[in-house]
Formats: structure tokens, C-alpha cells, sequence
């Protein structure tokens, strides 16, 4: 298993991503098993006539399998989220806290939309729909129960 970060770097007249290699993780500590954590990943539909004109958007969604914390070669103490991609490989998308200027390579955000309905049922708010919420997930505009990391 591994990680996959960018790191940024300043120049005069903007910034610079560069994709790392793949950072290998040496140890990992489960935190839990037990989640209703989900990672939306948003996919484009460009025209084909012009790449620029999105035509629909599209998310990908996964559940993650685990939550631990991993230790590299040049990090330690992360807490990474672990959910299985449609070719069967595992995938990482860092949750907690990364050095400055270090991004995850693939953005999405985890949400917990089973803990949010939840809340809902319990506060007496109006449920929005898992579709509803992914959206506004996506556009960080909701407040309730879900973690960012653009890439």
C-alpha cells in the first residue's frame, strides 16, 4: 500500500503541483473498521467538440473499508482512509493532517451520510438526499459531517 501526494511549490508569478513518487507505507495502525465513511470522487463529461464545455458531472463513489495510522519513510503519523477502487486496487486518501504545502494527488472528500441522516432524524431537519448531499459536499458547502482535501 501507498500514498500518493503533491506537493506545491511557490514561484514568482504563481504555483507549481508536482505529483511525488508513490511513498510506501511501512507500518499501519488500524483505528477502526466499523464505518460509514464514504469517498466521492467528482468526474467530468467534456464535450467532445470542446474540451472546456463540461457536459455533465458525474460521482464516483466508494466506501471506505478502513481508517489507520500509517507511518513512511518521510511521514509520520497520518491517518489515511483506505477504500478499494473498481480494478480491486486499494487506494489511500489522507484525512488528517499533512505537512505544509503536501496535498493528496487524487481530491474527493469522505463523507458520513449515515451519521448525518442521524442527525437529521434527531435535530428535526429536512434529510437532504444522498445525491442532494454529495453535491453540496463537492462544493464544501456542507457543514455537517464530511472532510476535504482538494488535490
Amino acid at each position: 500500500m501507498h500514498l500518493e501526494l503533491t506537493k506545491s511549490i511557490k514561484l514568482e508569478n504563481g504555483w507549481r503541483y508536482d505529483n511525488l513518487p508513490p511513498e510506501t507505507i511501512t507500518s499501519f495502525n488500524m483505528i477502526t473498521t466499523n464505518c460509514n465513511l464514504l469517498f466521492i470522487r467528482e468526474n467530468k463529461i467534456a464535450d467532445m467538440n470542446d474540451d472546456k464545455k463540461i457536459i455533465e458531472i458525474l460521482y464516483d463513489i466508494f466506501k471506505v473499508q478502513f481508517i489507520a495510522q500509517c507511518d513512511s519513510k518521510n511521514y509520520k503519523n497520518l491517518v489515511v482512509a483506505f477504500f478499494i477502487e473498481p480494478n480491486y486496487d486499494f487506494s489511500s486518501f489522507v484525512v488528517g493532517e499533512l505537512p505544509n504545502n503536501m496535498y493528496n494527488t487524487r481530491s474527493g472528500n469522505i463523507i458520513d451520510y449515515h451519521s448525518y441522516t442521524e442527525i437529521c432524524d434527531i435535530t428535526g431537519e429536512v434529510k437532504l438526499s444522498l445525491s442532494d448531499y454529495i453535491k453540496k459536499a463537492m462544493k464544501e458547502e456542507a457543514q455537517v459531517n464530511f472532510i476535504s482535501h482538494p488535490g
